[in-house]
């Protein structure tokens, strides 16, 4: 995704979402599978804005996980869509999702700390909201874990 792309929806969701705020286009629903296919507990529902071509609102979808929803602001191009998930300091999430948005489509996210981005986590998606079955873990688990070991590295 685009450099700027990130910088415009990071900057979105210091709160200005509600600028945008109308009736949504139609809104996509989908859960995350890891790359073996077997499905984590979030999912992602967003749309585009009714007044800005290029933007999208939506929620991070974390209920079946135990955890609240989050809100998720980005873009698009003709391969797919970036939410941010703005953590505050310093650090970002960032929702890689491929188009056209369909069943067996990818996803990537990215860890975005202090302007600099890895890859943390991806895999495919599918349609619909998150199962209540399968894995009980949310998408950034295993990105928090590969961050405390980076961290313990450093050390």
């Amino acid at each position: 995704m685009n450099r700027y792309l990130m910088i415009t929806a990071a900057a979105l969701l210091g709160g200005t979402a509600q600028a945008f705020a109308g009736e949504p286009s139609r809104t996509q629903t989908i859960h995350f599978l890891s790359s073996n296919g077997s499905s984590y507990c979030d999912g992602m529902s967003f749309y585009k804005s009714p007044v800005v071509d290029a933007i999208y609102f939506g929620t991070h979808i974390l209920t079946e996980c135990g955890e609240s929803n989050t809100q998720v602001v980005g873009g698009a191009n003709k391969r797919g869509v970036g939410l941010v998930e703005d953590f505050g300091s310093s650090t970002s999430f960032l929702y890689d999702i491929s188009k056209p948005i369909r069943k067996g489509g990818t996803w990537t996210l990215w860890d975005c700390q202090s302007g600099t981005c890895f890859e943390g986590n991806s895999g495919t998606y599918d349609l619909g909201p998150p199962s209540k079955s399968g894995k009980h873990v949310a998408t950034t688990t295993k990105l928090a874990e590969m961050i405390a070991k980076r961290k313990a590295a450093q050390r």
